[in-house]
C-alpha cells in the first residue's frame, strides 16, 4: 500500500539536498556525484550530509510518532531534526551511496528506518500525505561487482519509503564493476545527463 502523492509544489523549490553515503571521501560514489553536481544549476543552493557523520540513532520502535503528532511527524530522538527539516525543504533529494550487500550501507539505513514518523502520521494516525510539497529524487549507486539486484533492492527500498513521503523516484545511476576498474566515462555522461533532465523538472 502507498500514498497517492500532492503535487503541491515546493515552496523553495531551489534547494537539493545530497544524502552521502559513502565512507570514502574520493571514490566512485564521490565521482559519480560530482558528475551529477555538474549538471545542476547553478542558482540551485545544494547542501551535502553525510551520512556518516550523521550517525543517525536507530529506530527502536518506541511508538511515540504513533501516538505524538501535533503539526508535524515526532520522534523520541531529536538528532535528525535539522536533516528532516532540509529534507522537506528540499525540490531535489540526491542519494549518492556505495552497495553492501545488497543493500544500503548501515548508516543509511538506521536513516531510512528512522522515516517511520511519515509512515506512522499516513497509516497509524489516519493522515493523507504528511508532507505537503512534493520532491523527486536521484539514487546514485556504486557497486564493486555487478549490482543490478543491489540497484533493484535499494530501488524499492527508496519508492516504498518515499510513497508516504510526498517524494518521486525518478531516475537512478550505477556504476557497477568499480572493484576491477574506474568509474566509466559512459556512467559519468550518464549521471550528469540524469541531472540536467531533472533540474528542468525541478527548478
Amino acid at each position: 500500500m502507498s500514498a497517492d502523492i500532492v503535487n503541491t509544489p515546493s515552496y523553495n523549490i531551489k534547494n537539493a539536498l545530497v544524502i552521502y553515503a559513502s565512507p570514502r571521501s574520493n571514490g566512485a560514489t564521490r565521482a559519480m556525484l560530482n558528475a551529477f553536481l555538474s549538471g545542476i544549476p547553478g542558482n540551485v543552493s545544494v547542501k551535502t550530509v553525510d551520512v556518516y557523520a550523521l550517525n543517525p540513532s536507530p529506530c527502536v520502535a518506541c511508538n511515540r510518532c504513533e501516538t505524538d503528532f501535533s503539526d508535524k511527524p515526532l520522534c523520541a530522538y531529536n538528532d535528525l531534526d535539522e536533516f528532516f527539516e532540509d529534507f522537506e525543504r528540499s525540490g531535489l533529494v540526491i542519494i549518492a551511496t556505495p552497495a553492501y550487500n545488497a543493500s544500503f550501507p548501515a548508516p543509511l539505513k538506521a536513516l531510512f528506518d528512522r522515516f517511520q514518523r511519515y509512515y506512522s502520521a499516513y497509516f497509524a494516525l489516519g493522515r493523507i500525505q504528511p508532507l505537503k510539497s512534493h520532491r523527486n529524487a536521484v539514487l546514485l549507486v556504486s557497486a564493486g561487482h555487478d549490482g543490478k539486484y543491489a540497484l533493484e533492492v535499494m530501488t524499492h527500498q527508496c519508492e516504498s519509503s518515499f510513497s508516504v513521503m510526498n517524494t518521486t523516484l525518478t531516475g537512478c545511476v550505477l556504476a557497477a564493476d568499480t572493484d576491477l576498474h574506474e568509474i566509466s566515462d559512459s556512467v559519468i555522461s550518464e549521471a550528469t545527463a540524469l541531472a540536467q533532465k531533472v533540474s528542468k523538472e525541478v527548478f
